[in-house]
């Protein structure tokens, strides 16, 4: 891997008031996170992928662009997949094993954080929220001492407690 992705990865701001370090890394999430905030929640783009999540029959009927908003959506969320690919190549190096079980850990986080399964509702600070109480969660379970095989049990468990809350609040509709 090349030296200026892999500081992405591992490179460090030193010197910082307050903390002493930075990573790189941390610096990339949160321009990230407040420029999907301001996309989501600012601008007519953010409010039309809602109105296209939650019922795009509806949302062509009322004359959104569903087709346009979700290829821009689909190009926004590889873009994602790929400054998270180069974060994370840059960290753990180059192996076929990097990134295993991120995809379960991934929807976990953001049901925990308030986002429907189905579409239409969920917020990136709630998504935010729900990663860091997934990643406090597995911490945790890490210093009892869980093996992987359980910790994979409760994310599981996880998914399927919050699908069933949201498939009981859609009954009560």
């Amino acid at each position: 891997m090349p030296p200026n992705l892999r500081y992405l990865g591992r490179g460090v701001l030193r010197e910082v008031p307050l903390t002493g370090t930075l990573p790189i890394a941390v610096i990339v999430l949160v321009v990230f996170v407040a420029l999907c905030f301001w996309l989501m929640h600012r601008t007519n783009f953010g409010r039309l992928v809602l109105m296209i999540g939650d019922n795009p029959v509806a949302a062509e009927l009322a004359g959104a662009p569903v087709r346009r908003v979700r290829v821009a959506a689909f190009v926004l969320s590889s873009l994602s997949a790929v400054t998270a690919g180069i974060l994370l190549g840059g960290f753990s190096g180059v192996s076929v094993d990097v990134g295993t079980g991120y995809d379960l850990q991934a929807i976990a986080a953001a049901v925990i954080g308030g986002v429907v399964l189905l579409g239409g509702r969920g917020s990136i600070p709630g998504a935010c929220i729900g990663a860091l109480t997934l990643y406090t969660l597995f911490t945790v379970l890490n210093l009892v001492g869980f093996s992987e095989p359980l910790r994979v049990a409760v994310q599981g468990l996880i998914l399927i407690g919050a699908a069933a809350l949201t498939a009981w609040r859609h009954q009560r509709r």
